[in-house]
Formats: C-alpha cells, structure tokens, sequence
C-alpha cells in the first residue's frame, strides 16, 4: 500500500507540470517587472535546481488536501521570491501581487488558489508572531530595522518608553544602507538605553538569530513548508505591508 501511495505522489509531480508551473510563475514575475526578461531562463533554471534538490522532501510533505498544482505552485513561488534575493534583485512591495490579473491570458495568470494560499501564509506568520509573547514587539521591530523596512515612530511605541523614544527613533529611521554590523551596534545600544544593560552587539546578534530560527522553525512546522532566512524575510515583508494597508484603511474609515 505504502509503494502504492507513493507511486501515485510521483505520477502527480511529473516533470511536466514541474516545468510548466515554473514557467508560468516566472512569467508572472518577468510581467509584474520584478524579473528583468533577459534573467528569465536564468531564474527558471536556478528554481528548477533548487528544487530537484529537495523534490524528495517536498514530494513527500504533500498531502493532497490541495491540488497538486496549487500545491506545487506554492512551492515554485517561494523558491522564486528566495532566488530573487539570493540574486540581490530589488523586490517591489508585493501584497496583492496579483494587481492586472484581469489583464493577463490564463495562461500568464496564477490560479486564485495561489493567491488565497499566498495570503494564509501572512495571516499564519501573523499567528506565529503571537506566540512570541511579550517579546513580540521588540523583536518585530528588531527584525523591521534589520531587514531595512522603513520604520515609522509607532513602530517604537509599546517598546521604547516616551522619555527616549525621539531619541531611539533618530537612531534607527536610517536602516537601508548600513551593514549588518552597523545595525546590530545600533540596535545593541538602543538596547542598553531602554533596559539599562551593557549587553554586546555579539548578544543581541545571537538574540535576533535565535528568534528568527525559531519563527522559522515554526512556519515550517513537521514538513507544511520550506522557508529559509531570506524566504521568510520576505513574507515578513509581505505581512508589514499588509498591516500597513490595514492602519491606512483604518485611518480613512475614521476620516
């Protein structure tokens, strides 16, 4: 029964619907401009290796609760977004990444199922960052200033007291040029500041590592998906403008 079941897995992932789920997903991004057209076999072939690398592992974690191809899509879609940064390509903001699609031949479009899987995965990192606890501020604005998403001054407010909260947002509103190194010196000393420790930039190096392995670690769950450190800096970025719109939204309905 068990080599039954996995034959059926391996007739649903053929090499086929591989290549034609890449190339529509590629496509996608060579359209909405976040792929120039002369690295689009380049990306496509980089998606492809990435996955054969693990196609026993993601072949196996499918359940089929989900098509598929949805599945498989899901899949491609995140693999892209990592080479993408591994390429140190310029993502544009991509909540609602799908804008046009009405625009678009079925072929060039992605199902609305991928859009729907694309938004359950912000609300599920969402629920994750709850879990964090008391430290969930702190850490989302650690994690805000270090992946170089503009801060606004409320960003600070539930962890940074009023009697230096100018002060530490002076410090920390330039984020997009500085090194790692010169962020986490920056963030050590707002640290120092706010608790009134002498912690080293080393500590909350390895404090902001360890959160981030364990958000990982979470969204991955036994085999529901494959995030690294850059796919998940993505989708934390996806859930970030998707708060933003909310507040924007708010604000207007309150006009």
């Amino acid at each position: 029964m068990q080599i039954l079941a996995k034959s059926k897995k391996n007739k649903c992932f053929s090499t086929d619907l591989l290549l034609k789920v890449c190339n529509i997903i590629v496509k996608m991004f060579v359209k909405n401009g976040r792929i120039n057209y002369s690295e689009f076999d380049d990306t496509k072939q980089a998606v492809i290796e990435k996955y054969l690398s693990k196609k026993s592992k993601i072949e196996s974690a499918y359940n089929g609760t989900a098509k598929a191809e949805t599945y498989l899509s899901a899949v491609i879609y995140r693999m892209v977004l990592e080479t993408i940064r591994g390429n140190n390509s310029k993502l544009k903001r991509m909540i609602n990444s799908f804008e046009d699609v009405d625009n678009y031949s079925t072929e060039k479009s992605i199902d609305p199922e991928q859009q729907l899987l694309i938004k359950n995965e912000i609300v599920f990192l969402q629920r994750v960052m709850l879990t964090l606890g008391n430290k969930r501020h702190q850490i989302e604005l650690y994690l805000k200033y270090y992946l170089g998403i503009k801060l606004i001054i409320t960003d600070l407010r539930i962890y940074v007291p009023n009697t230096v909260l100018s002060d530490v947002f002076n410090l920390l509103k330039e984020n997009k040029l500085l090194k790692k190194q010169e962020k986490i010196l920056n963030l050590c000393k707002i640290q120092n500041i706010i608790e009134s420790k002498t912690v080293k930039p080393d500590a909350v190096r390895m404090y902001l590592n360890k959160n981030i392995e364990q958000i990982i670690n979470r969204l991955n769950g036994n085999g529901r998906a494959f995030y690294t450190k850059d796919s998940f800096a993505v989708l934390f970025e996806l859930l970030c403008d998707s708060e933003k719109e909310i507040k924007q939204a708010l604000k207007v309905s309150n006009f």
